[in-house]
C-alpha cells in the first residue's frame, strides 16, 4: 500500500521452496543449507520474467542470492543479500532481513533476551485466506481485521542492538518469539534517531495436508513513510500452497536453470 493509503500490486511471484536442513537423509554438505527458494514475477506486465533466487545457508555467510532481470536477459549474483538491503520485488519497502518479521545476518547485531509474556499475536490465521480476492484482506493502508485472527500466546521478547562499528538503517530492533513453534511473530525496529520507524508482522498458518503450522502472508508498516507491504497471499489463487512428495530436482534452484526459464 502506498501513502495514500491505496493498495498497489508490486509484484505476483511464484515460488518454490526446498528446506534441505530438515530433510530425513541429507548428507552434511546438504544440510548446511538451510532452505532455498526461487521466484518468478508473473506480473505486472512491466516487470513479468523477472525472477530471484536464494540459497539460506545455516552460516550465514554462505548465502547467496541471484537475480534475473528481463532487460538484460542475463542472471547477476546479488552482490549483498542481507541486511538494510531493499528488495525489489516489494518496491523497496521491504529490507532483505524483514522478510517473515526477521531474516537476515544476525552477526551484526548485540542480542539480549528481555523476557517472557502473553500477549495477542497473529495465529492459526487460516482466514486470512477465506476471502476469494486478495483485495478483501486490506482495508485501506492497514489489514483487514475481519479476515486476521489473534491468540493470546507465550512470547519470548529479544531485542536486537547493533554493534559498534556495523550499520543498518534499524540500529535497534525487538521481536517478540511465539515459544511453541520458535517463529518470530512481531517485530518492532527504531530508526537511528530513536523513533519507532517499522513493524513488521508474520500471519502463520495450520496446513493440515503437511501437516504442520507454518509460514504464510507477511507484511511491514512503514509509520514514518505510510507506506505499508504485504506479501504471500494466495486468495486468488486456484491453488494456494501445494506440498510435494518428492523433492524438485536440483537444478530447480540452479542460476542456469533460472536464466533458461527467463526468457520473457
Amino acid at each position: 500500500m502506498n501513502s495514500n493509503g491505496q493498495a498497489v500490486m508490486v509484484s505476483h511471484y511464484e515460488n518454490y521452496f526446498t528446506f534441505p536442513y530438515n530433510t530425513r537423509g541429507v548428507s552434511a554438505e546438504d544440510g548446511q543449507w538451510w532452505y532455498k527458494v526461487r521466484s518468478t514475477n508473473l506480473g505486472p506486465a512491466i516487470r513479468a520474467g523477472e525472477a530471484v533466487m536464494q540459497h539460506f545457508n545455516v552460516n550465514e555467510d554462505k548465502t547467496q542470492g541471484w537475480i534475473y532481470l528481463t532487460g538484460q536477459r542475463r542472471v547477476r549474483k546479488l552482490p549483498n543479500t542481507c541486511c538494510d538491503t531493499q528488495l525489489s520485488f516489494t518496491a523497496g519497502i521491504l529490507n532483505f532481513d524483514e522478510l517473515t518479521v526477521f531474516e537476515g545476518d544476525m552477526s551484526r547485531f548485540n542480542w539480549n533476551l528481555v523476557g517472557k509474556k502473553e500477549i495477542l499475536v497473529p495465529y492459526n490465521s487460516n482466514r486470512t485466506l477465506v476471502p476469494t480476492k486478495t483485495a478483501d484482506v486490506i482495508t485501506g493502508a492497514h489489514l483487514n481485521p475481519d479476515h486476521v485472527r489473534w491468540e493470546l500466546h507465550r512470547v519470548w521478547i529479544v531485542d536486537a542492538t547493533l554493534k559498534p562499528g556495523k550499520r543498518h538503517v534499524s540500529p535497534k530492533s525487538r521481536y517478540y518469539i511465539d515459544e511453541d513453534s520458535w517463529y518470530a511473530l512481531l517485530g518492532d525496529r527504531w530508526d537511528a534517531q530513536g523513533k519507532l520507524a517499522r513493524t513488521t508482522y508474520l500471519l502463520p498458518i495450520v496446513a493440515p495436508d503437511v501437516p504442520a503450522f507454518v509460514r504464510s502472508s507477511f507484511g511491514l508498516y512503514d509509520l514514518i513513510g505510510g507506506s505499508s507491504y504485504l506479501g504471500s497471499l494466495y486468495n486468488d489463487e486456484a491453488v494456494q500452497i501445494r506440498v510435494e512428495d518428492k523433492p524438485f530436482p536440483a537444478s530447480t534452484y540452479s542460476p542456469d536453470s533460472m536464466a533458461g526459464q527467463g526468457i520473457r
